[in-house]
C-alpha cells in the first residue's frame, strides 16, 4: 500500500488512529507493524498524539471562557449552562484520555518492533559478515590446491561481488 490522502490525512495516519481506537482491521494492524513501515507509524502516533494535547488545550481554554461568560449571565441560568457544559468536557476528556493512553501504548510497541528490527538487522549483517569471511577462508584454501584456474577466477569474482554487496550495506 502506498501513502495517499484519506479525508485530510495520510492512509498511515488512519490506520494508526484505527488500531489505537482497537477498530483496524488484521490487515492494518500487519500493515503498521511491518519493519517498512515502522518509521512512518511512529511519526503517524507522535503527530496524533500532539493534535490531542492541542485539542485538549483548546477544549480547557473553551472551557475557561464559558465560565467567565457564565458569570454574566443570572446566577441559576449559568451555573445551569455551565454544569452541563462542565458535564460533556469531563465526558470527552475521560474518552480522550483513554486515547492519550492507547497511543502512548501504540507509541511503546513501535519503539520495541524497531528495536527487534534493528537487532535482526544487525544479527543478519553479522551473519553475512562471518559466512563471507568462512567462504574466503574456504576459496583461498582452496586456491592453493586447485590447478583449474578457470574456476578459481569464477570463484573469486563471484566471492569479490558478494564482499562488495556487504560492504555497500
Amino acid at each position: 500500500m502506498t501513502e495517499q490522502a484519506y479525508r485530510g490525512k495520510t492512509y498511515m495516519a488512519e490506520v494508526a488512529a484505527l488500531d489505537a481506537k482497537g477498530q483496524a482491521t488484521d490487515e492494518q494492524q500487519e500493515y503498521l507493524r511491518r519493519p517498512e513501515n515502522l518509521a512512518d507509524w511512529r511519526s503517524a502516533l507522535v503527530e496524533l498524539q500532539k493534535d490531542l494535547q492541542a485539542q485538549f488545550a483548546k477544549r480547557k481554554a473553551d472551557v475557561d471562557e464559558l465560565k467567565r461568560y457564565c458569570f454574566t449571565l443570572p446566577e441559576e441560568e449559568g451555573k445551569a449552562l455551565f454544569r452541563e457544559e462542565m458535564r460533556e468536557y469531563r465526558r470527552w476528556k475521560a474518552a480522550a484520555g483513554q486515547y492519550l493512553a492507547s497511543l502512548i501504548g501504540a507509541l511503546s510497541e513501535c519503539k520495541m518492533l524497531q528495536r527487534q528490527a534493528a537487532d535482526y538487522q544487525e544479527s543478519m549483517h553479522r551473519k553475512l559478515g562471518w559466512r563471507l569471511a568462512q567462504d574466503l577462508q574456504a576459496f583461498l584454501e582452496d586456491d592453493r590446491n586447485l590447478s583449474y584456474r578457470e574456476e578459481t577466477l569464477r570463484r573469486r569474482d563471484k566471492l569479490l561481488d558478494r564482499l562488495d554487496e556487504y560492504l555497500a550495506d
